[in-house]
């Protein structure tokens, strides 16, 4: 028997099932194993790393998992069959990309960083609209707005 990893609401869950099941072979495996427990679970759709898994493609097995979608209430019923009967495993790790180190100079094109920004604003003196005062003179006293 292979195996297919189910991952139902963020949780992944070990399935046993046929070599080269499709996806709906699956769709009638969940039926039959949760023996009316999960209503309309013709309407589920599976989605590997590869894209959409329709009613004729091969399942993935695993170690890969397959991301179960739907109507939220269906998908529902299967995350809680699955929490009271099944195999929950943990999630096989992805391998992160690794970046470059970020420049430390802003491209001319971007916009400066927010410790530039306040910087900028407590030395400006003028405002870009000019009814809009803080009230502080350029002397640093206060008057009221008017």
């Amino acid at each position: 028997m292979a195996k297919v990893i189910l991952e139902v609401q963020g949780k992944h869950y070990s399935w046993d099932c046929q070599e080269g099941i499709t996806g709906a072979g699956l769709k009638d495996l969940i039926g039959k194993r949760t023996a009316g427990s999960v209503l309309y679970h013709t309407k589920l759709r599976f989605l590997s790393d590869k894209g959409a898994v329709t009613d004729d493609d091969k399942v993935p097995l695993s170690p890969a998992s397959v991301k179960v979608q739907g109507p939220g209430s269906v998908v529902q019923m299967l995350g809680l069959f699955c929490q009271k009967d099944g195999k929950a495993v943990a999630p096989q790790p992805k391998p992160k990309a690794v970046l470059p180190a970020p420049d430390r100079q802003v491209p001319s094109g971007l916009a400066p960083s927010r410790s530039m920004q306040a910087d900028r604003a407590i030395t400006s003196t003028s405002r870009s609209s000019p009814g809009m005062t803080s009230g502080y003179t350029n002397s640093g006293g206060f008057q009221p707005p008017r």
